[in-house]
């Protein structure tokens, strides 16, 4: 397990890096674009789909990352005072009961849509548009695999010994900057 999972680790933070430069990316197609049609009157089917294009591959990529980095939504309020082995258990129950029937659903569902398309090789449906419109759809068979390979190590992996320590309190308007006591 520990090899596989070693390897999961890695593919999610390559994908988790690739959604960072998409980032970037979408953020300077973004602003090229506003320049260009309210500066210069122009604009182009196929850079404002790149955008679209850009941000599905940023959310279906920084998914796993997100949940492998512990960045992910958590009830911190609940888990502040929990010990390890029930943060542990419920992050379990999490996976069983949330993620892995989402990733299976998101499965299912998209399946027969994503092998229409590639069987079309479709395009877009906009004059100018982008010709790849079958490999973005492929993200949807792609991020589900790699949301539920994240979640089971979470849930069963090493790192579920010891698990993300819930953010802590920020100090009080009374605490002094070293923190307790002082003088």
């Amino acid at each position: 397990m520990s090899r596989v999972g070693g390897a999961i680790q890695r593919i999610n933070e390559a994908a988790f890096g690739l959604a960072a430069l998409c980032l970037l990316g979408l953020v300077a197609l973004s602003a090229t674009l506003v320049l260009a049609r309210y500066g210069l009157g122009w604009s182009a089917v196929a850079a404002q789909e790149a955008v679209l294009y850009l941000h599905a591959l940023l959310v279906a990529l920084g998914l796993a990352g997100a949940l492998q980095h512990g960045a992910h939504v958590r009830i911190d309020i609940l888990q502040r005072r929990w010990d390890a082995t029930r943060r542990r258990r419920v992050d379990q129950l999490g996976v069983l009961l949330l993620a892995l029937p989402f990733c299976a659903f998101v499965l299912w569902s998209c399946a027969d849509y994503v092998a229409v398309a590639w069987q079309r090789r479709e395009a877009s449906a906009e004059p100018g548009g982008l010709a790849w419109l079958w490999l973005l759809k492929s993200l949807l068979l792609v991020f589900p695999l790699q949301l539920a390979a994240a979640a089971l190590l979470l849930a069963w992996g090493p790192q579920a010994e010891t698990p993300h320590e819930p953010p802590t309190s920020p100090p009080s308007a009374d605490t002094p900057p070293g923190g307790e006591g002082g003088r």
